[in-house]
């Protein structure tokens, strides 16, 4: 079970800091992000409506799958944060 605290930190991060500021490739990331978001109007346009249903369903659960990512990745970066301040 996780404390209030490490809980707020993970919101905190999540509105305010998880937005591809941290990678080399920030320009990248922004630019993707646009061009997937106009890729996905275009291909949802093209399908009928029990295709674009699946592909909404599909978008639904890959983006659970992507939260349990981002969190796992902050949760083993807290860890390890928290295991060099031990050692310092």
């Amino acid at each position: 079970m996780r404390s209030p605290l490490v809980d707020w930190l993970y919101s905190y991060a999540l509105n305010n800091r998880l937005d591809g500021q941290y990678t080399d490739g920030e320009e990248e990331y922004i630019s993707c992000l646009y061009s997937s978001e106009r890729r996905l109007e275009r291909l949802a346009a093209m399908l009928d409506g029990n295709a674009q249903r699946e592909l909404e369903d599909y978008l639904r659960e890959q983006g659970i799958v992507d939260s349990y990512h981002r969190e796992s990745l902050f949760f083993a970066g807290l860890s390890i944060g928290l295991e060099l301040s031990r050692l310092g």
